[in-house]
């Protein structure tokens, strides 16, 4: 087993919860199911909370202390670059606690939401395909 297995795992199951919210992203589709799109939000936010939080505590200060100075370069440039999720996300889910305040605006949180998810999905892709094969080479 890869040290990598388990963050792809749980990459899946994101982008699994973030394909099933975006199918609720329609104005009109919000305004009647807007319980049933907080429920499935509450479910990527335990999700992402546990994965963001096993990278920041635990998989990157392990890659910058790395003997590797290609992992070391690679996790700091991702850091940089990719870096800040987590404080986007929960200035996010602040801004919609509960579904009357997806009914009460559809077109803002369809926005910012499609916004969170093209980030989210850009970070996970360039960990599957940049980071993770450079770990698992080692």
């Amino acid at each position: 087993m890869l040290i990598t297995d388990e963050y792809r795992r749980q990459h899946e199951e994101i982008l699994e919860l973030v394909n099933e919210l975006s199918g609720y992203l329609y104005e009109q589709k919000l305004k009647n199911n807007a319980l049933e799109a907080r429920k499935i939000l509450s479910k990527l936010a335990g999700a992402l909370k546990v994965h963001l939080a096993m990278e920041d505590n635990s998989l990157y200060p392990r890659l910058l202390a790395s003997n590797d100075k290609e992992i070391r370069e690679v996790a700091r440039q991702f850091i940089e670059e990719i870096g800040g999720i987590t404080p986007v996300f929960n200035n996010y889910l602040n801004k919609w606690p509960n579904p009357a305040s997806i009914e009460s605006n559809p077109l803002e949180f369809i926005n910012e939401t499609n916004e969170l998810f093209n980030a989210l999905k850009n970070r996970i892709y360039r960990e599957d395909n940049i980071l993770y094969p450079l770990i698992d080479k080692t």
